[in-house]
């Protein structure tokens, strides 16, 4: 849990998020709104059509950053793994499975990246700047209440250290 009175834990708890999930031994899913029973025998992959997880913009680095992960249906019944739901998730996110697989971003273009986190949702508008933080590799200052600029901040700095012009594709 973070404390976001704290506004310096706030920023170094985003500024590291990505970090934390990359070093996590695993990383357990609960998707909320999501049942599964012997009865439906519904795929993995029409479950994780129909959670809202695919669509939260934070979780796109829950789902790339971590070895190991583990989904849980609303009734923390086990759904999947990370490795037997390969196939499911990248249908779903789009994120490509050797992605998945490796969890090497360096494979992708700027562009592609974006790409995933086009249609993905948060809370506050600032977060969509920085939710993607981690897949860039690229720390900035929090300033909630700068709106849609910190989304112009983080393709500023993306700019200056990837100098991927794929950026303006997506």
């Amino acid at each position: 849990c973070i404390d976001k009175r704290s506004s310096a834990e706030l920023q170094e708890a985003i500024n590291s998020m990505y970090r934390w999930y990359q070093l996590s031994e695993i990383c357990l899913v609960h998707l909320a709104g999501v049942f599964h029973s012997n009865a439906t025998k519904n795929s993995f992959e029409e479950l994780l059509s129909a959670s809202k997880w695919k669509t939260r913009g934070w979780a796109l680095q829950e789902l790339i950053a971590p070895r190991q992960m583990i989904f849980y249906d609303d009734g923390w019944e086990e759904l999947a793994t990370k490795r037997s739901g390969l196939q499911a998730l990248s249908a779903v996110t789009g994120v490509p499975q050797i992605v998945l697989e490796t969890r090497d971003l360096s494979i992708c273009s700027v562009a592609q990246k974006m790409s995933w986190a086009a249609g993905r949702s948060t809370t506050r508008v600032e977060d969509r700047a920085y939710s993607l933080m981690g897949l860039f590799d690229i720390h900035l200052p929090m300033l909630y209440g700068e709106g849609k600029k910190s989304f112009d901040r983080l393709q500023e700095e993306i700019m200056k250290v990837t100098g991927d012009d794929t950026l303006f594709a997506w």
